[in-house]
């Protein structure tokens, strides 16, 4: 090899030299961003899975008032969504957790929030009858004509189910038992075809009659 060829070779291996020390350095660098977000991660206000979900939807999912309470403490929002666009408040409407209902709103909990299909966390639980949630929501002035992307009400969808307790709640508070969906069926309508004669009856009470 002459001088020339010795020249060249000392350059490519320097070049070679710097280039492995220079990546290896971005390396490390990167490495220790990481691990700086990591031990930053537990002091986030929230805490998100690849779910989309938070501790504060799984607290309401799963009714665990202290991790809720934990969460909404830590900086959690009474108003947050899980990864479908659910509000923690319908989800624990949903399942009957009306200790979390409560919390949820006197920490500031919009009442009038839907889900992806326009249902608000009354219209939830009148769905599935929980007769206490619909009770304190509408106390607490959850809107009882409220219509979700089908045009349905509380009241047609508690009279699907057939429970006259929610009914019975419903009507008490003003819902109107002749409003009918965008498919042209009203709450008595529903309740004759799912084969709730206490229901119609409930319902006809005080409702116009259509011919």
């Amino acid at each position: 090899m002459d001088g020339r060829e010795r020249a060249v070779g000392g350059y490519w291996a320097g070049g070679m030299e710097a280039g492995g020390l220079g990546m290896g350095l971005l390396a490390a660098v990167t490495a220790v961003f990481c691990l700086l977000i990591l031990a930053a991660r537990p002091a986030l206000a929230v805490d998100v899975n690849l779910t989309g979900r938070t501790n504060l939807t799984v607290a309401a999912t799963n009714g665990s008032y202290d991790a809720a309470r934990t969460a909404l403490a830590a900086g959690d929002s009474a108003n947050s969504r899980d990864g479908e666009g659910t509000p923690v408040l319908v989800m624990a409407a949903a399942n009957d957790h009306l200790d979390i209902v409560t919390l949820l709103l006197d920490r500031g909990a919009l009442i009038s929030l839907t889900d992806q299909y326009g249902n608000t966390a009354l219209a939830t639980a009148a769905a599935r009858g929980y007769a206490d949630v619909v009770a304190y929501l509408l106390h607490h002035g959850a809107a009882v004509e409220a219509l979700n992307k089908s045009g349905e009400t509380p009241l047609i969808q508690a009279a699907r189910l057939g429970n006259a307790a929610v009914v019975k709640l419903l009507l008490a508070a003003g819902a109107n038992a002749s409003t009918s969906d965008y498919t042209g069926h009203t709450a008595i309508d529903y309740a004759k075809q799912s084969r709730h004669p206490d229901i119609v009856r409930l319902l006809t009470a005080g409702a116009p009659v259509h011919h």
